[in-house]
């Protein structure tokens, strides 16, 4: 079970926000690195150094005491610690059994014959490669003392996860650390030796065809070489503060320059009895090139050196990067790779967590890919409601857009049947002028035939005028009626009267108005021509213009295909375009018969008049 409120929700470690300390025990000294991983990779905050003999940090509750005052911060986030390398045995076995137990079994008995430990002593964790040279089942592996990584656990406050104010990450070898550098570096260090240059030990690791084959340490550390220069008698501290300040051109006295050659051939032999020892891969051990890291390093005139003697193979693993505090990460790179791999899962590396914790940052694991999992649902959700969102929104603006149109063309709309309620009210003013000028049209037409008609000179035509004004006394039909029109109700059949002044008496007279009403329908495609009946007639002229008992009023009414003002008209003017045409084109009206032609009783005037 994790320590209860120490550990980061799933929520947390999706958005990014990890923070891991790397523990780097030493002999004499502790190094520690803070970490924060973020959307960006893994970042160093900073960098530290406890000496165990100064400080006192000898006890797990002085070790303890010293995180918490360094990191206040980062109590409870997690903890990777770098196993020295000259604590472990990492080998190389070609297991000829197939399969997870049996290959379990041919490691453990090799492990116990090879070591000499009892078999609760020794613990063993390994790893399958891919075959290469004349290995067909390799196997890396990796052998400690149970008791050792205990009591190194212990000494952090990590041993038991129920007691632990921290989680402990990742625990595994520094060689391990550097196998993840190269798979960092990708084609680079496919092939290649990877060498950490430590104060007290040196560790070389080989990697071929991109996985780690190979691993050792070697008793050559930084401080032989600084202690050749300064004496025996000075502290470790102080001949490490003089070689670090030397420059790249600086060159070693003597004692330091006849150390630093016996670490540099000592280095050389491990390679080479590596490649010996794996003649059929055909490498040369001088061709292979280096990546150095570590406080020796770091030591520009030792850098300096490895560069003029190996011309140019060796390369700087972290060279121009620092920490949040200015340090140079390259002294402490297997930390920095090592906090690395335990956030990537630990990856091609070899991890030596004891099985409490291994089940734990499997949970952790577990848990942390549920939260990726539901942040990613969360993230899928957000997106698709935003596009939902987006498209309501774009649905609505289309909306709005039609409704705008919509009130435009309304608005339109009612502005047109304004203006036609206009119109037609101006049409409908414009009417009884309309209908006037048609009738006046046709009046003037009328009066064309009867001046075609041929009157005599006893005789005159004394009014002529439409249907309607001759009933309503107005040139306007509708603008008001007279005590006539209201007497004779219904309003008369279109036409035309003429009121014909004749002086005329007996058979004389009827020939006359026979004649005058052929000529007139002849001349124009009137329906018929007769006498107004009496009950019709109107007093609208003067006795000084007429002959009392001598006025006859007489009716030409239209035919029916020219009832209306408007076809009256047109039927007027096709007959004063087209003349006889017209009249030949139509079916021939029959012959008026006029009969007892009486002229209208009129009131006798004052005086006799006479003829205008």
């Amino acid at each position: 079970m994790a320590p209860a409120g120490i550990q980061q929700s799933g929520l947390e470690a999706a958005s990014g926000k990890r923070r891991l300390i790397v523990v780097d025990p030493g002999r004499r000294q502790i190094r520690l690195l803070a970490l924060r991983r973020g959307w960006f990779g893994v970042r160093a905050e900073a960098v530290h150094a406890l000496d165990a003999e100064a400080e006192g940090v000898l006890s797990m509750e002085e070790t303890a005491s010293h995180l918490d005052a360094i990191f206040p911060a980062w109590r409870g986030a997690e903890l990777a610690i770098l196993v020295p390398q000259d604590r472990v045995i990492t080998m190389l076995l070609d297991v000829p059994e197939e399969g997870e137990p049996a290959a379990r079994e041919h490691i453990l008995q090799e492990a116990l014959r090879l070591s000499g430990l009892p078999r609760a002593s020794l613990a063993v964790a390994y790893r399958r490669l891919r075959p290469f040279g004349r290995r067909a089942n390799p196997y890396r592996v990796v052998l400690y003392k149970r008791e050792e990584l205990t009591g190194l656990l212990a000494r952090f406050g990590v041993a038991d996860p129920e007691k632990s104010d921290w989680i402990l990450a990742e625990a595994t070898p520094g060689s391990e650390a550097l196998f993840a550098s190269a798979r960092a570096l990708g084609r680079r260090g496919r092939n290649a030796v990877f060498v950490e240059w430590r104060r007290h030990y040196t560790t070389v690791a080989v990697v071929w065809n991109g996985q780690g084959v190979f691993a050792t340490s070697l008793p050559l550390g930084l401080s032989r070489v600084a202690r050749a220069w300064v004496g025996e008698d000075a502290s470790a501290e102080e001949a490490l503060a003089r070689i670090g300040a030397l420059g790249p051109e600086a060159s070693l006295p003597e004692p330091a320059s006849q150390a630093f050659e016996e670490w540099r051939k000592g280095l050389e032999r491990v390679i080479l009895e590596w490649a010996e020892d794996n003649s059929e891969l055909g490498v040369a051990a001088e061709t292979l090139p280096l990546f150095l890291c570590g406080p020796g390093a770091a030591v520009p005139a030792l850098r300096a050196r490895l560069k003029r003697e190996w011309k140019g193979r060796t390369r700087l693993l972290g060279e121009g990067r620092r920490a949040a505090d200015g340090r140079e990460l390259s002294a402490h790179w297997t930390a920095y790779a090592l906090g690395a791999a335990a956030w990537r899962g630990g990856a091609g590396t070899i991890s030596l967590l004891p099985e409490p914790w291994a089940a734990l940052r499997q949970g952790r694991r577990r848990a942390r890919r549920a939260a990726l999992a539901a942040a990613a649902a969360t993230v899928a959700a957000g997106c698709a409601l935003a596009a939902a969102a987006s498209q309501k929104w774009s649905h609505a603006r289309r909306l709005e857009a039609k409704a705008a149109r919509l009130r435009e063309a309304l608005a339109a709309a009612e502005q047109i049947g304004r203006k036609q309620t206009e119109i037609r009210s101006l049409c409908e003013a414009l009417r009884p002028v309309r209908r006037g000028l048609l009738d006046s049209r046709g009046a003037v037409a009328f009066l064309s035939a009867w001046a075609d008609a041929g009157l005599g000179e006893e005789e005159w035509l004394a009014l002529a005028a439409d249907a309607w004004s001759y009933r309503r006394g107005s040139a306007a039909p509708g603008q008001g009626t007279n005590r006539a029109e209201q007497a004779f109700g219904a309003e008369p059949a279109p036409g035309y009267v003429g009121e014909l002044c004749l002086p005329l008496q007996g058979e004389a007279l009827r020939r006359r108005l026979r004649k005058i009403a052929e000529e007139l329908q002849r001349r124009l495609p009137f329906a018929s021509v007769d006498l107004l009946p009496p009950g019709e007639r109107r007093d609208w002229m003067g006795t000084n213009l007429v002959i009392p008992n001598r006025v006859f009023a007489l009716r030409a009414a239209l035919p029916e295909a020219a009832s209306q003002p408007v076809s009256g008209g047109r039927a007027f003017r096709s007959a004063a375009v087209s003349g006889d045409r017209a009249q030949a084109a139509s079916k021939p009206p029959p012959l008026i018969r006029i009969k007892n032609i009486k002229p209208a009783a009129k009131a006798a005037p004052a005086a006799a008049k006479t003829k205008p």
